[in-house]
């Protein structure tokens, strides 16, 4: 996918079309590699690639892990609460994917992986759709690399609403703002008003 430039930052808008294409490249390489027999989404869009991947691969069953990305005023890092999580006993002794859509600044994969080795399963294999350039958790499986943010289609209200908002911390009016999104990242109209009443509402939306 192209990209695009908003103000000086790089951003990838990926259709449906584009996530099935990666998600039938990703499944190759993981089934090129390791037979796994369950697969764990992290909450909230790794669930929505296990979930695909899960087609590919033949498993019926899908598990969620709910983990938070948490970040005060002053923190130059931050730190990753595991908040939800299936029962992980009788995962043992079997080969677990543990599945994110990306691998940002690697915080959350390493966090949900430590979890789920500290629990005793062995062996865990990680796999993203993608990861960013500067990862400090590079997953065993992924497809592509991308050194901007990618937009998805699972969430591109809140991408969208995201970008109006860091344009309009910059100083840039919100009508403004508004009108380059549109015209950029060209959403549908549906999305494009969801994201616009959020941004009036003032809605934020937190780090994962």
């Amino acid at each position: 996918m192209a990209e695009v430039i908003i103000d000086g930052v790089k951003y990838f808008p990926l259709s449906w079309f584009n996530i099935q294409g990666d998600i039938e490249r990703l499944g190759e390489k993981i089934e090129a590699k390791v037979n796994p027999e369950v697969i764990i989404g992290i909450l909230r869009w790794g669930a929505v690639v296990a979930c695909l991947l899960s087609d590919y691969l033949g498993l019926r069953r899908v598990y969620a892990l709910g983990c938070s990305y948490y970040r005060g005023v002053q923190e130059k890092g931050g730190r990753v609460e595991v908040y939800q999580e299936p029962n992980l006993k009788g995962f043992k002794g079997k080969e677990v994917l543990l599945v994110d859509d990306v691998s940002d600044s690697g915080a959350t994969l390493a966090k949900a992986k430590k979890h789920l080795v500290d629990a005793n399963l062995s062996p865990v294999y990680t796999a993203t759709l993608h990861v960013k350039p500067w990862t400090s958790s590079p997953p065993d499986f992924y497809v592509k690399t991308y050194d901007g943010w990618v937009v998805y289609p699972w969430s591109n209200i809140e991408a969208l609403s995201s970008v109006i908002r860091k344009m309009t911390g910059k100083g840039i009016t919100r009508e403004e703002a508004l009108k380059t999104v549109k015209e950029k990242l060209k959403p549908s109209i549906k999305v494009f008003e969801r994201a616009e009443t959020f941004v009036l509402r003032d809605k934020g939306w937190g780090e994962t």
